[in-house]
């Protein structure tokens, strides 16, 4: 073994070899790269349980609706189905647009329209969204990854560009989504 005035008497290069060998090991230590791959498909698996969510809550399917739910939200979600009548409220043309994942939360963006049947003879009250990227709540579902990995709708916190808000303060732009009458 070398002592300390041996070890200072080395080689430079040695010395440079050492520092990184030392240099290598260290940010050998930290996280992994991100695979995009397995990012997106983070994305997609989220985005198609808020699919699933959507389409069964304004289809009637109430059930299966309750099960998209994470647990600590379910009450939370009676107080929506209350409002969503499949006999008042309709839904068309839904797809998924984008989902931000941040961690184990996520907002999906839905694509399609929304209808609400006109309590009087006339015509439906309808919104439509085609803004894959938009921040109309009305378009957005909460996600929350759960301990077994899967994603459920949350009705706790929303992410997106802005830090993380009450699903309530965030602004609802005019050019987002497009009111019209069917």
């Amino acid at each position: 073994m070398r002592s300390v005035s041996e070890t200072r008497k080395a080689h430079p290069a040695q010395l440079a070899l050492c520092s990184v060998a030392i240099l290598v090991g260290l940010v050998g230590c930290g996280r992994p790269a991100a695979d995009p791959g397995a990012a997106k498909a983070t994305a997609d698996k989220a985005g198609q349980v808020a699919l699933a969510y959507t389409r069964a809550l304004f289809s009637g399917d109430l059930g299966k609706a309750r099960s998209l739910v994470e647990p600590g939200s379910r009450s939370a979600f009676q107080v929506v189905a209350v409002g969503v009548d499949p006999k008042l409220v309709t839904a068309r043309d839904l797809s998924v647009g984008t989902t931000a994942v941040n961690g184990t939360l996520a907002d999906a963006t839905i694509l399609g329209t929304i209808c609400r049947r006109a309590s009087k003879p006339g015509p439906d009250q309808c919104m439509t969204n085609t803004d894959p990227n938009t921040t109309n709540p009305i378009f957005k579902v909460t996600l929350a990854q759960q301990p077994n990995g899967d994603w459920r709708v949350s009705f706790r916190t929303a992410v997106g560009p802005q830090p993380l808000r009450r699903r309530g303060s965030v602004p609802v732009p005019q050019a987002s989504a497009t009111a019209h009458h069917s």
